[in-house]
């Protein structure tokens, strides 16, 4: 799965982890979590012999936790962009510009560092009139973020539901999808945005199945002018892990206990129901393992199912409960299941 690239200045980094600039979140960033650490190195320095400097803060961080993940990259200021490119970076400080892909930005400030951290819970009764259904629950206006939960950037989504088009009536699982997705996803980009959607219990047959996925996709090219790719897995129960109800974007999880085909087509509840949206680094500096930990957890399992189902379909022809179908026309895979 995709693997954080947290990228800085090498004398910012150093000033972090020793306590000089404050910043706690971040800190507990770079010594707890499995993210890559790429530092910038300005100047003509040898970067073979900074890798190797015994007193440099980086390096004693990794020799204290030798895991080959947290090896600081050292790396030159030219060596940023190619870095934009991965589905999850951070950039600590204005180290690009006029990028517009999903990479978040923050400045050397504890106010900065909310951009990370941050929870929204709900709990939803049964029968409940839950006004604009999603939309009360996300936002990606600033302004609206104490009564809503604000999004951070993204451009792929990764969601297992087990039950999402099993419920007889009327089979909510798709208008649901149609007014989450309409939500969360951004409003401008220049960048395909890749949706992945896996499921098990399912009578969809194939040729269905497909016309469901269309409908889905025609309804947010309707609603977006940048290019969408949406890919369904229909798997059987007894092969995979994936009963958690969850969502998985670049840098924030959502977790719905009942499931994601929560609202009915008047906005009512269709059962009793717990939400839980948190950024990646929610109370990264407490006890225990934080959402992004969490989340490589999830995606690790969603990308075994997602390979399997796969491979299962370009060797036999798929049955009900054994489906995989791609909207595009070429082979791709969503980034935030690849193996980098």
């Amino acid at each position: 799965m995709a693997t954080l690239k947290f990228v800085g200045l090498r004398a910012d980094l150093n000033r972090i982890i020793t306590g000089a600039i404050n910043l706690p979140i971040t800190k507990a960033i770079l010594n707890k979590e499995q993210v890559e650490v790429h530092a910038i190195v300005t100047g003509n320095d040898d970067l073979l012999q900074i890798a190797n400097d015994s007193k440099d803060p980086l390096n004693i961080r990794f020799m204290m936790d030798s895991t080959e993940i947290k090896m600081p990259r050292y790396i030159n200021i030219g060596e940023c962009e190619k870095l934009t490119k991965s589905p999850r970076s951070i950039f600590l400080g204005d180290l690009i510009h006029n990028n517009d892909s999903a990479t978040l930005n923050y400045g050397v400030t504890e106010e900065a560092e909310k951009v990370v951290t941050g929870k929204y819970e709900k709990n939803i009764l049964k029968n409940e009139k839950v006004t604009s259904s999603w939309i009360s629950i996300f936002t990606q206006n600033e302004i609206d973020n104490q009564v809503r939960f604000h999004i951070p950037k993204s451009n792929s989504i990764v969601l297992n539901d087990s039950h999402l088009f099993n419920k007889s009536d009327g089979n909510p699982g798709l208008l649901n999808l149609k007014e989450l997705f309409k939500v969360i996803m951004p409003k401008k980009s220049n960048h395909e945005f890749q949706i992945t959607i896996i499921t098990s219990s399912c009578n969809w047959s194939p040729s269905f199945a497909r016309d469901r996925m269309n409908l889905l996709l025609n309804f947010l090219k309707s609603v977006f002018d940048y290019p969408i790719f949406i890919e369904l897995v229909i798997w059987g129960k007894s092969k995979t892990d994936n009963h958690k109800r969850i969502l998985v974007s670049n840098y924030y999880t959502v977790v719905s206990d009942y499931g994601f085909d929560v609202f009915n087509s008047a906005g009512m509840s269709t059962g009793t129901n717990d939400i839980l949206v948190r950024r990646i680094f929610h109370d990264v500096n407490q006890p225990g393992e934080s959402p992004y930990h969490q989340s490589n957890f999830r995606l690790n399992l969603m990308r075994n199912t997602y390979f399997a189902a796969k491979d299962f379909c370009r060797n036999f022809n798929p049955v009900t409960g054994s489906i995989y179908l791609n909207t595009g026309d070429y082979e791709m895979q969503n980034r935030l299941l690849r193996k980098k």
